[in-house]
């Protein structure tokens, strides 16, 4: 029996991709068209203003940049869809290409599925169209105005179609398509599109007749093989599609529509087959599980029959024991494991793939190194001489998975154990550009620069300010301050800035920047790039202008400020002055330094000499209810009596 493997979505499509997968070619009149849009990249399509002749494509294309938008969820059948609008006249959204010279001189139905998200209707300005060689031979219906004006469904998918006929010639070195357009004049409102279908001869919705005999055989643990006869009549260019649930899957497919395996019809109803063969395996399931499926005929249109039941329980688990493995290093090249044979020593076999979906080998065959489980997994390993392995040529920052086996003598295979491991990202490519200083203040500097990526980007940056450039990072260390002259930042990639504080000012600091990849993994396995020439620079920080008197009374509360150089020139220890807590005033440079002079009475008057810098009088109008003003007058010291006293109507310093 042929053996279908089930795969991802982003794998095989019902409508999508045309190719074969172990025997079963993907159903429809014009597969590689991809109506369902399930093998199209999300995110905005490509302006394709023309396809040459000769030219095959597999995405959807806009003959104008912008104009139409796959998204992930809320398609009518598969979960993905396109969004069409423009604001402009003669425009077209361009399907993939056929299959070589398959598009020639006949009639063809177009059909798809749209919604609008009111009632509004579009203009009078939609059309279809077919081309047998790129968009150069393209012929439309309506070929000439009125053209057709779309309802308005206010969300509700419905149904358009018309037919157009092909009068060019298709042959050898020519890739048609099928094509949506707006003429004139512009559209008005946007449409949703899902479920685009194209066949030869007119309107076909009539549904094809039922398969028959569906059955379950050859049961193991993992897989079950389903079958069944097709109808009399056939399939009428299409193929068929299976549903699996974990109780019947009694939801009927949309009519019309397009699914891609791994699509749910409903929540727990999932598609397991498409295909043109009567028989499938499903693979990977549980052991001891029942599993019911329904099978449906496809016809060329995607008119489903109705579906025929059948299910099946999957084998108990049997087999040796698993083994026990263990990741034991990596580089960015390799992945390296030990393990633990099971209690009866039985050989391991490990496989791998770089998808997450490694399935189970059957009982009684025996695999080689380099031979490949059904779903693709490559035997790495088979035997019982070694315990280890160090799987080599990898990828850099890239995630393999792996399964473990016990193998006993009668070629048994135990259930396997899974494991996964990325390899270490790649030291760093290039090191960093515009690396500048934009910002200095007294006690700090601002860096900034350009990640500069290369083939492999940092995850971080290391970045050290030193009073003196000495410092080079080693490989497999983390570091943080060293010292009281160095200061240490790791800064993560793509924010290209980072701000040193609490600095000196008037000192010239020196800054370098390395990369460094595998942050993430864990210390040891930093990479830094510190080959080539590596970035630096040496910047000075401000310098604060000098001060011809600095006191910040900072002595000890009740202390007299003439036990500190400060001469009483007037009232001698009467209420002399005494240090009381210092003062917090916002944004103020020395705010909460040291204490401060505590006038509170009338009585002494003191003074401290500094060296002459100008005559002035500087007034601080912090009024208080009991003083006229503070006042700081700044006389010759001859005239030392007048520099500060103080009363009870005004205070000078």
């Amino acid at each position: 029996m042929k053996k279908f493997m089930l795969m991802t979505v982003s794998l095989i499509l019902l409508f999508g991709l045309g190719m074969t997968v172990n025997g079963q070619q993907i159903i429809g009149s014009f597969p590689t068209m991809d109506g369902g849009f399930e093998g199209q990249t999300v995110g905005v399509l490509v302006g394709a203003s023309s396809i040459s002749s000769g030219t095959q494509r597999t995405d959807w294309t806009t003959s104008s940049s912008n104009l139409g938008t796959i998204y992930e969820t809320g398609g009518r059948s598969g979960p993905k869809y396109m969004n069409a609008f423009t604001e402009s006249t003669a425009k077209r959204w361009q399907s993939p290409t056929a299959e070589e010279g398959v598009i020639t001189n006949t009639e063809y139905t177009v059909q798809y599925f749209y919604k609008t998200s009111g009632t509004t209707a579009t203009a009078e300005c939609m059309q279809i169209g077919v081309s047998p060689d790129g968009t150069g031979a393209s012929k439309y219906y309506p070929s000439t105005a009125p053209f057709v004006s779309l309802p308005g469904t206010d969300g509700v998918w419905t149904k358009y179609s018309a037919q157009v006929t092909v009068p060019t010639e298709g042959g050898p070195g020519k890739y048609g398509i099928g094509i949506i357009r707006v003429s004139t004049p512009t559209m008005g409102v946007a449409l949703d599109i899902d479920d685009f279908i194209m066949y030869t001869g007119t309107l076909d919705e009539t549904a094809p007749d039922v398969p028959t005999s569906p059955a379950i055989a050859s049961e193991t643990s993992s897989s079950l093989d389903v079958s069944w006869t097709a109808p009399v009549t056939g399939v009428d260019g299409g193929g068929y599609l299976v549903v699996r649930g974990s109780a019947d899957p009694t939801t009927a497919p949309n009519v019309n529509g397009i699914y891609a395996i791994g699509n749910t019809v409903a929540t727990g109803e999932e598609v397991v087959y498409i295909g043109t063969a009567t028989s499938f395996t499903d693979e990977n399931l549980s052991s001891e599980t029942t599993y019911y499926y329904r099978v449906y005929t496809v016809d060329k249109a995607f008119n489903y029959s109705a579906g025929v039941a059948v299910n099946g329980t999957t084998l108990g688990v049997t087999g040796p024991d698993d083994p026990v493995p263990t990741l034991s290093g990596k580089t960015t090249t390799s992945l390296s494991f030990t393990w633990n044979k099971n209690g009866a020593g039985d050989n391991v076999m490990l496989v791998y793939k770089t998808t997450d979906d490694i399935g189970t080998p059957v009982n009684g065959t025996a695999y080689a190194v380099g031979e490949h489980l059904a779903d693709g997994a490559a035997v790495l390993y088979n035997g019982g001489d070694q315990t280890s392995y160090t799987h080599t040529g990898l990828t850099p920052n890239t995630t393999y998975y792996y399964k473990f086996f016990s193998v006993d003598g009668s070629l048994n295979y135990s259930t396997g154990v899974s494991s996964s491991a990325k390899t270490l990202m790649a030291e760093p490519s290039n090191h960093v550009a515009s690396f500048t200083a934009t910002e200095v203040t007294y006690t700090s500097i601002k860096l900034t620069w350009s990640d500069n990526d290369g083939d492999y980007p940092a995850e971080q940056f290391l970045v050290v300010l030193e009073t003196a450039s000495s410092f080079a990072p080693v490989d497999g260390q983390v570091y943080s301050d060293i010292g009281e002259n160095k200061w240490v930042k790791y800064v993560n990639h793509g924010v290209q800035t980072v701000t040193f504080t609490g600095l000196d000012d008037g000192v010239t600091y020196y800054a370098k920047i390395w990369p460094v990849s595998n942050t993430s993994v864990g210390g040891e396995y930093y990479d830094y790039k510190t080959d080539g020439t590596v970035p630096e620079l040496s910047q000075a920080t401000q310098v604060y202008p000098s001060l011809p008197l600095v006191e910040n009374f900072d002595y000890a509360i009740g202390d007299l400020l003439t036990n500190h150089g400060w001469v009483a020139h007037s009232g001698g220890g009467t209420q002399a002055i005494d240090v009381t807590s210092g003062l917090v005033f916002d944004g103020y440079l020395s705010s909460g330094i040291g204490g401060a002079a505590n006038l509170d009475n009338t009585g002494e008057d003191v003074h401290s000499v500094f060296d002459p810098v100008s005559l002035c009088l500087i007034y601080y109008p912090n009024r208080k209810p009991e003083c006229g003003g503070v006042f700081l007058p700044l006389r010759s010291v001859n005239n030392w009596y007048d520099m500060v006293r103080k009363s009870m109507g005004e205070r000078h310093w």
